[in-house]
């Protein structure tokens, strides 16, 4: 009686699968994947020494994360993965460690139809108003392209508002706030 082999491909097309995306994670520099889209097994987990910091899953409800961490590896666990411990905090109180120049190139990229000044104007600003608030601008950048989908905007906030956050906005009905300029707005 001839064996099905499909487990075995199945377990061989699963690791294929596993290192094609730490092979995009690592060339491609990061990024968020959607559990269900990606069929991620949920028992495997990253973690490898080495020199140079590379990039650890951190999984949260329907989505995982890749983020730099100093190790990673490929190994079965029965338990949740236990998150790093980060060598620097991240808090939204503190310092921005980018340039304005790679905020504006990051906005840039993922919105065409801003202007590379118009970005570099924008990133500017937001490390001014962070610095002078206490405020990590890396995480108020970030969460400014997450709230209008890098300038897309999309949902009930218009452009013309300058509300990067959503401030305001209870329901799809609702406008929410608008600013005169993009300095109050920030």
């Amino acid at each position: 009686m001839i064996k099905p082999a499909v487990p075995h491909l199945f377990r061989i097309t699963l690791k294929k699968r596993y290192w094609l995306v730490l092979l995009m994670i690592v060339l491609g520099g990061g990024g968020i994947f959607s559990e269900e889209s990606t069929g991620h097994d949920p028992s495997l987990s990253i973690g490898f020494t080495g020199r140079q910091p590379l990039m650890i899953r951190l999984q949260q409800k329907d989505f995982v994360v890749f983020c730099p961490a100093d190790y990673i590896v490929l190994r079965k666990t029965k338990a949740k993965t236990p998150l790093l411990k980060q060598k620097t905090l991240l808090s939204i109180m503190g310092q921005g460690r980018l340039k304005a120049s790679a905020l504006a190139a990051f906005l840039h990229r993922n919105n065409n139809g801003i202007s590379t000044t118009e970005a570099s104007k924008i990133a500017k600003i937001y490390i001014e108003e962070s610095n002078a608030e206490g405020v990590n601008y890396d995480i108020a950048f970030s969460q400014m392209c997450l709230e209008t989908g890098f300038l897309h905007y999309g949902g009930t906030v218009l452009p013309g508002q300058n509300n990067f956050c959503g401030l305001g906005v209870l329901d799809k009905k609702t406008r929410g706030l608008s600013f005169r300029d993009i300095r109050l707005g920030i």
